[in-house]
């Protein structure tokens, strides 16, 4: 579990990882769980009855993962970003210009971590598990901040509300295409790093 110092976690969401990393600790498929969700309640899938969704999207605001999926995919130079795989990541849907530049700028040495991992789940098809309620605040919004400077967005005014146990667990592993879809409308147009 990883929380950097700019991130308030709702108590639950130390509950919501420790459960989430036991039961899929042995399922390849699934690489992070994160306790941000970026979908505000109002645009959440309606009719959606589980705790939380698999998607392809996964902030690294409060998060937590598995050394099997760390040491066999994180490369810290993203080797397997070339020009062929950029032009094929740009027809993708679901990823903006902003993602490819910042993908781009790692590479080419940019301070960074949590690119190469956002690009390492990408890249090999991991899924996130994102919970329904957001558990995460950042904190860290600012002119003293890295990277996060502007105060006035709605990343900077989310709120977190108490994860409900027991979970109730989706009957598949797949991302969920509403959810999908509300993920994107959620990522279009943010400059700040990594809520992917």
């Amino acid at each position: 579990i990883i929380l950097e110092d700019d991130i308030l976690a709702e108590p639950t969401f130390f509950r919501f990882a420790q459960e989430m990393l036991e039961r899929y600790q042995d399922d390849g498929r699934v690489m992070h769980v994160t306790g941000s969700s970026p979908v505000l309640p109002t645009r959440q899938p309606a009719n959606y009855p589980y705790s939380y969704y698999f998607s392809n999207y996964g902030s690294t605001w409060g998060w937590a993962s598995w050394r099997r999926a760390w040491q066999t995919y994180y490369d810290v130079d993203m080797k397997l970003w070339t020009p062929l795989l950029k032009a094929e990541f740009a027809k993708h849907r679901g990823l903006n210009q902003t993602i490819l530049d910042r993908f781009d700028e790692t590479q080419n040495g940019m301070d960074a971590w949590d690119y190469q991992w956002t690009f390492a789940r990408r890249v090999h098809s991991g899924l996130s598990i994102v919970p329904v309620k957001n558990l995460i605040r950042n904190i860290g919004f600012g002119s003293m901040a890295t990277n996060t400077h502007n105060v006035h967005t709605r990343s900077a005014a989310r709120t977190t509300t108490p994860q409900e146990f027991p979970l109730i667990h989706p009957p598949s592993v797949m991302a969920w295409p509403s959810y999908e879809r509300a993920a994107q409308r959620a990522h279009y147009g943010l400059h700040w790093r990594n809520q992917f």
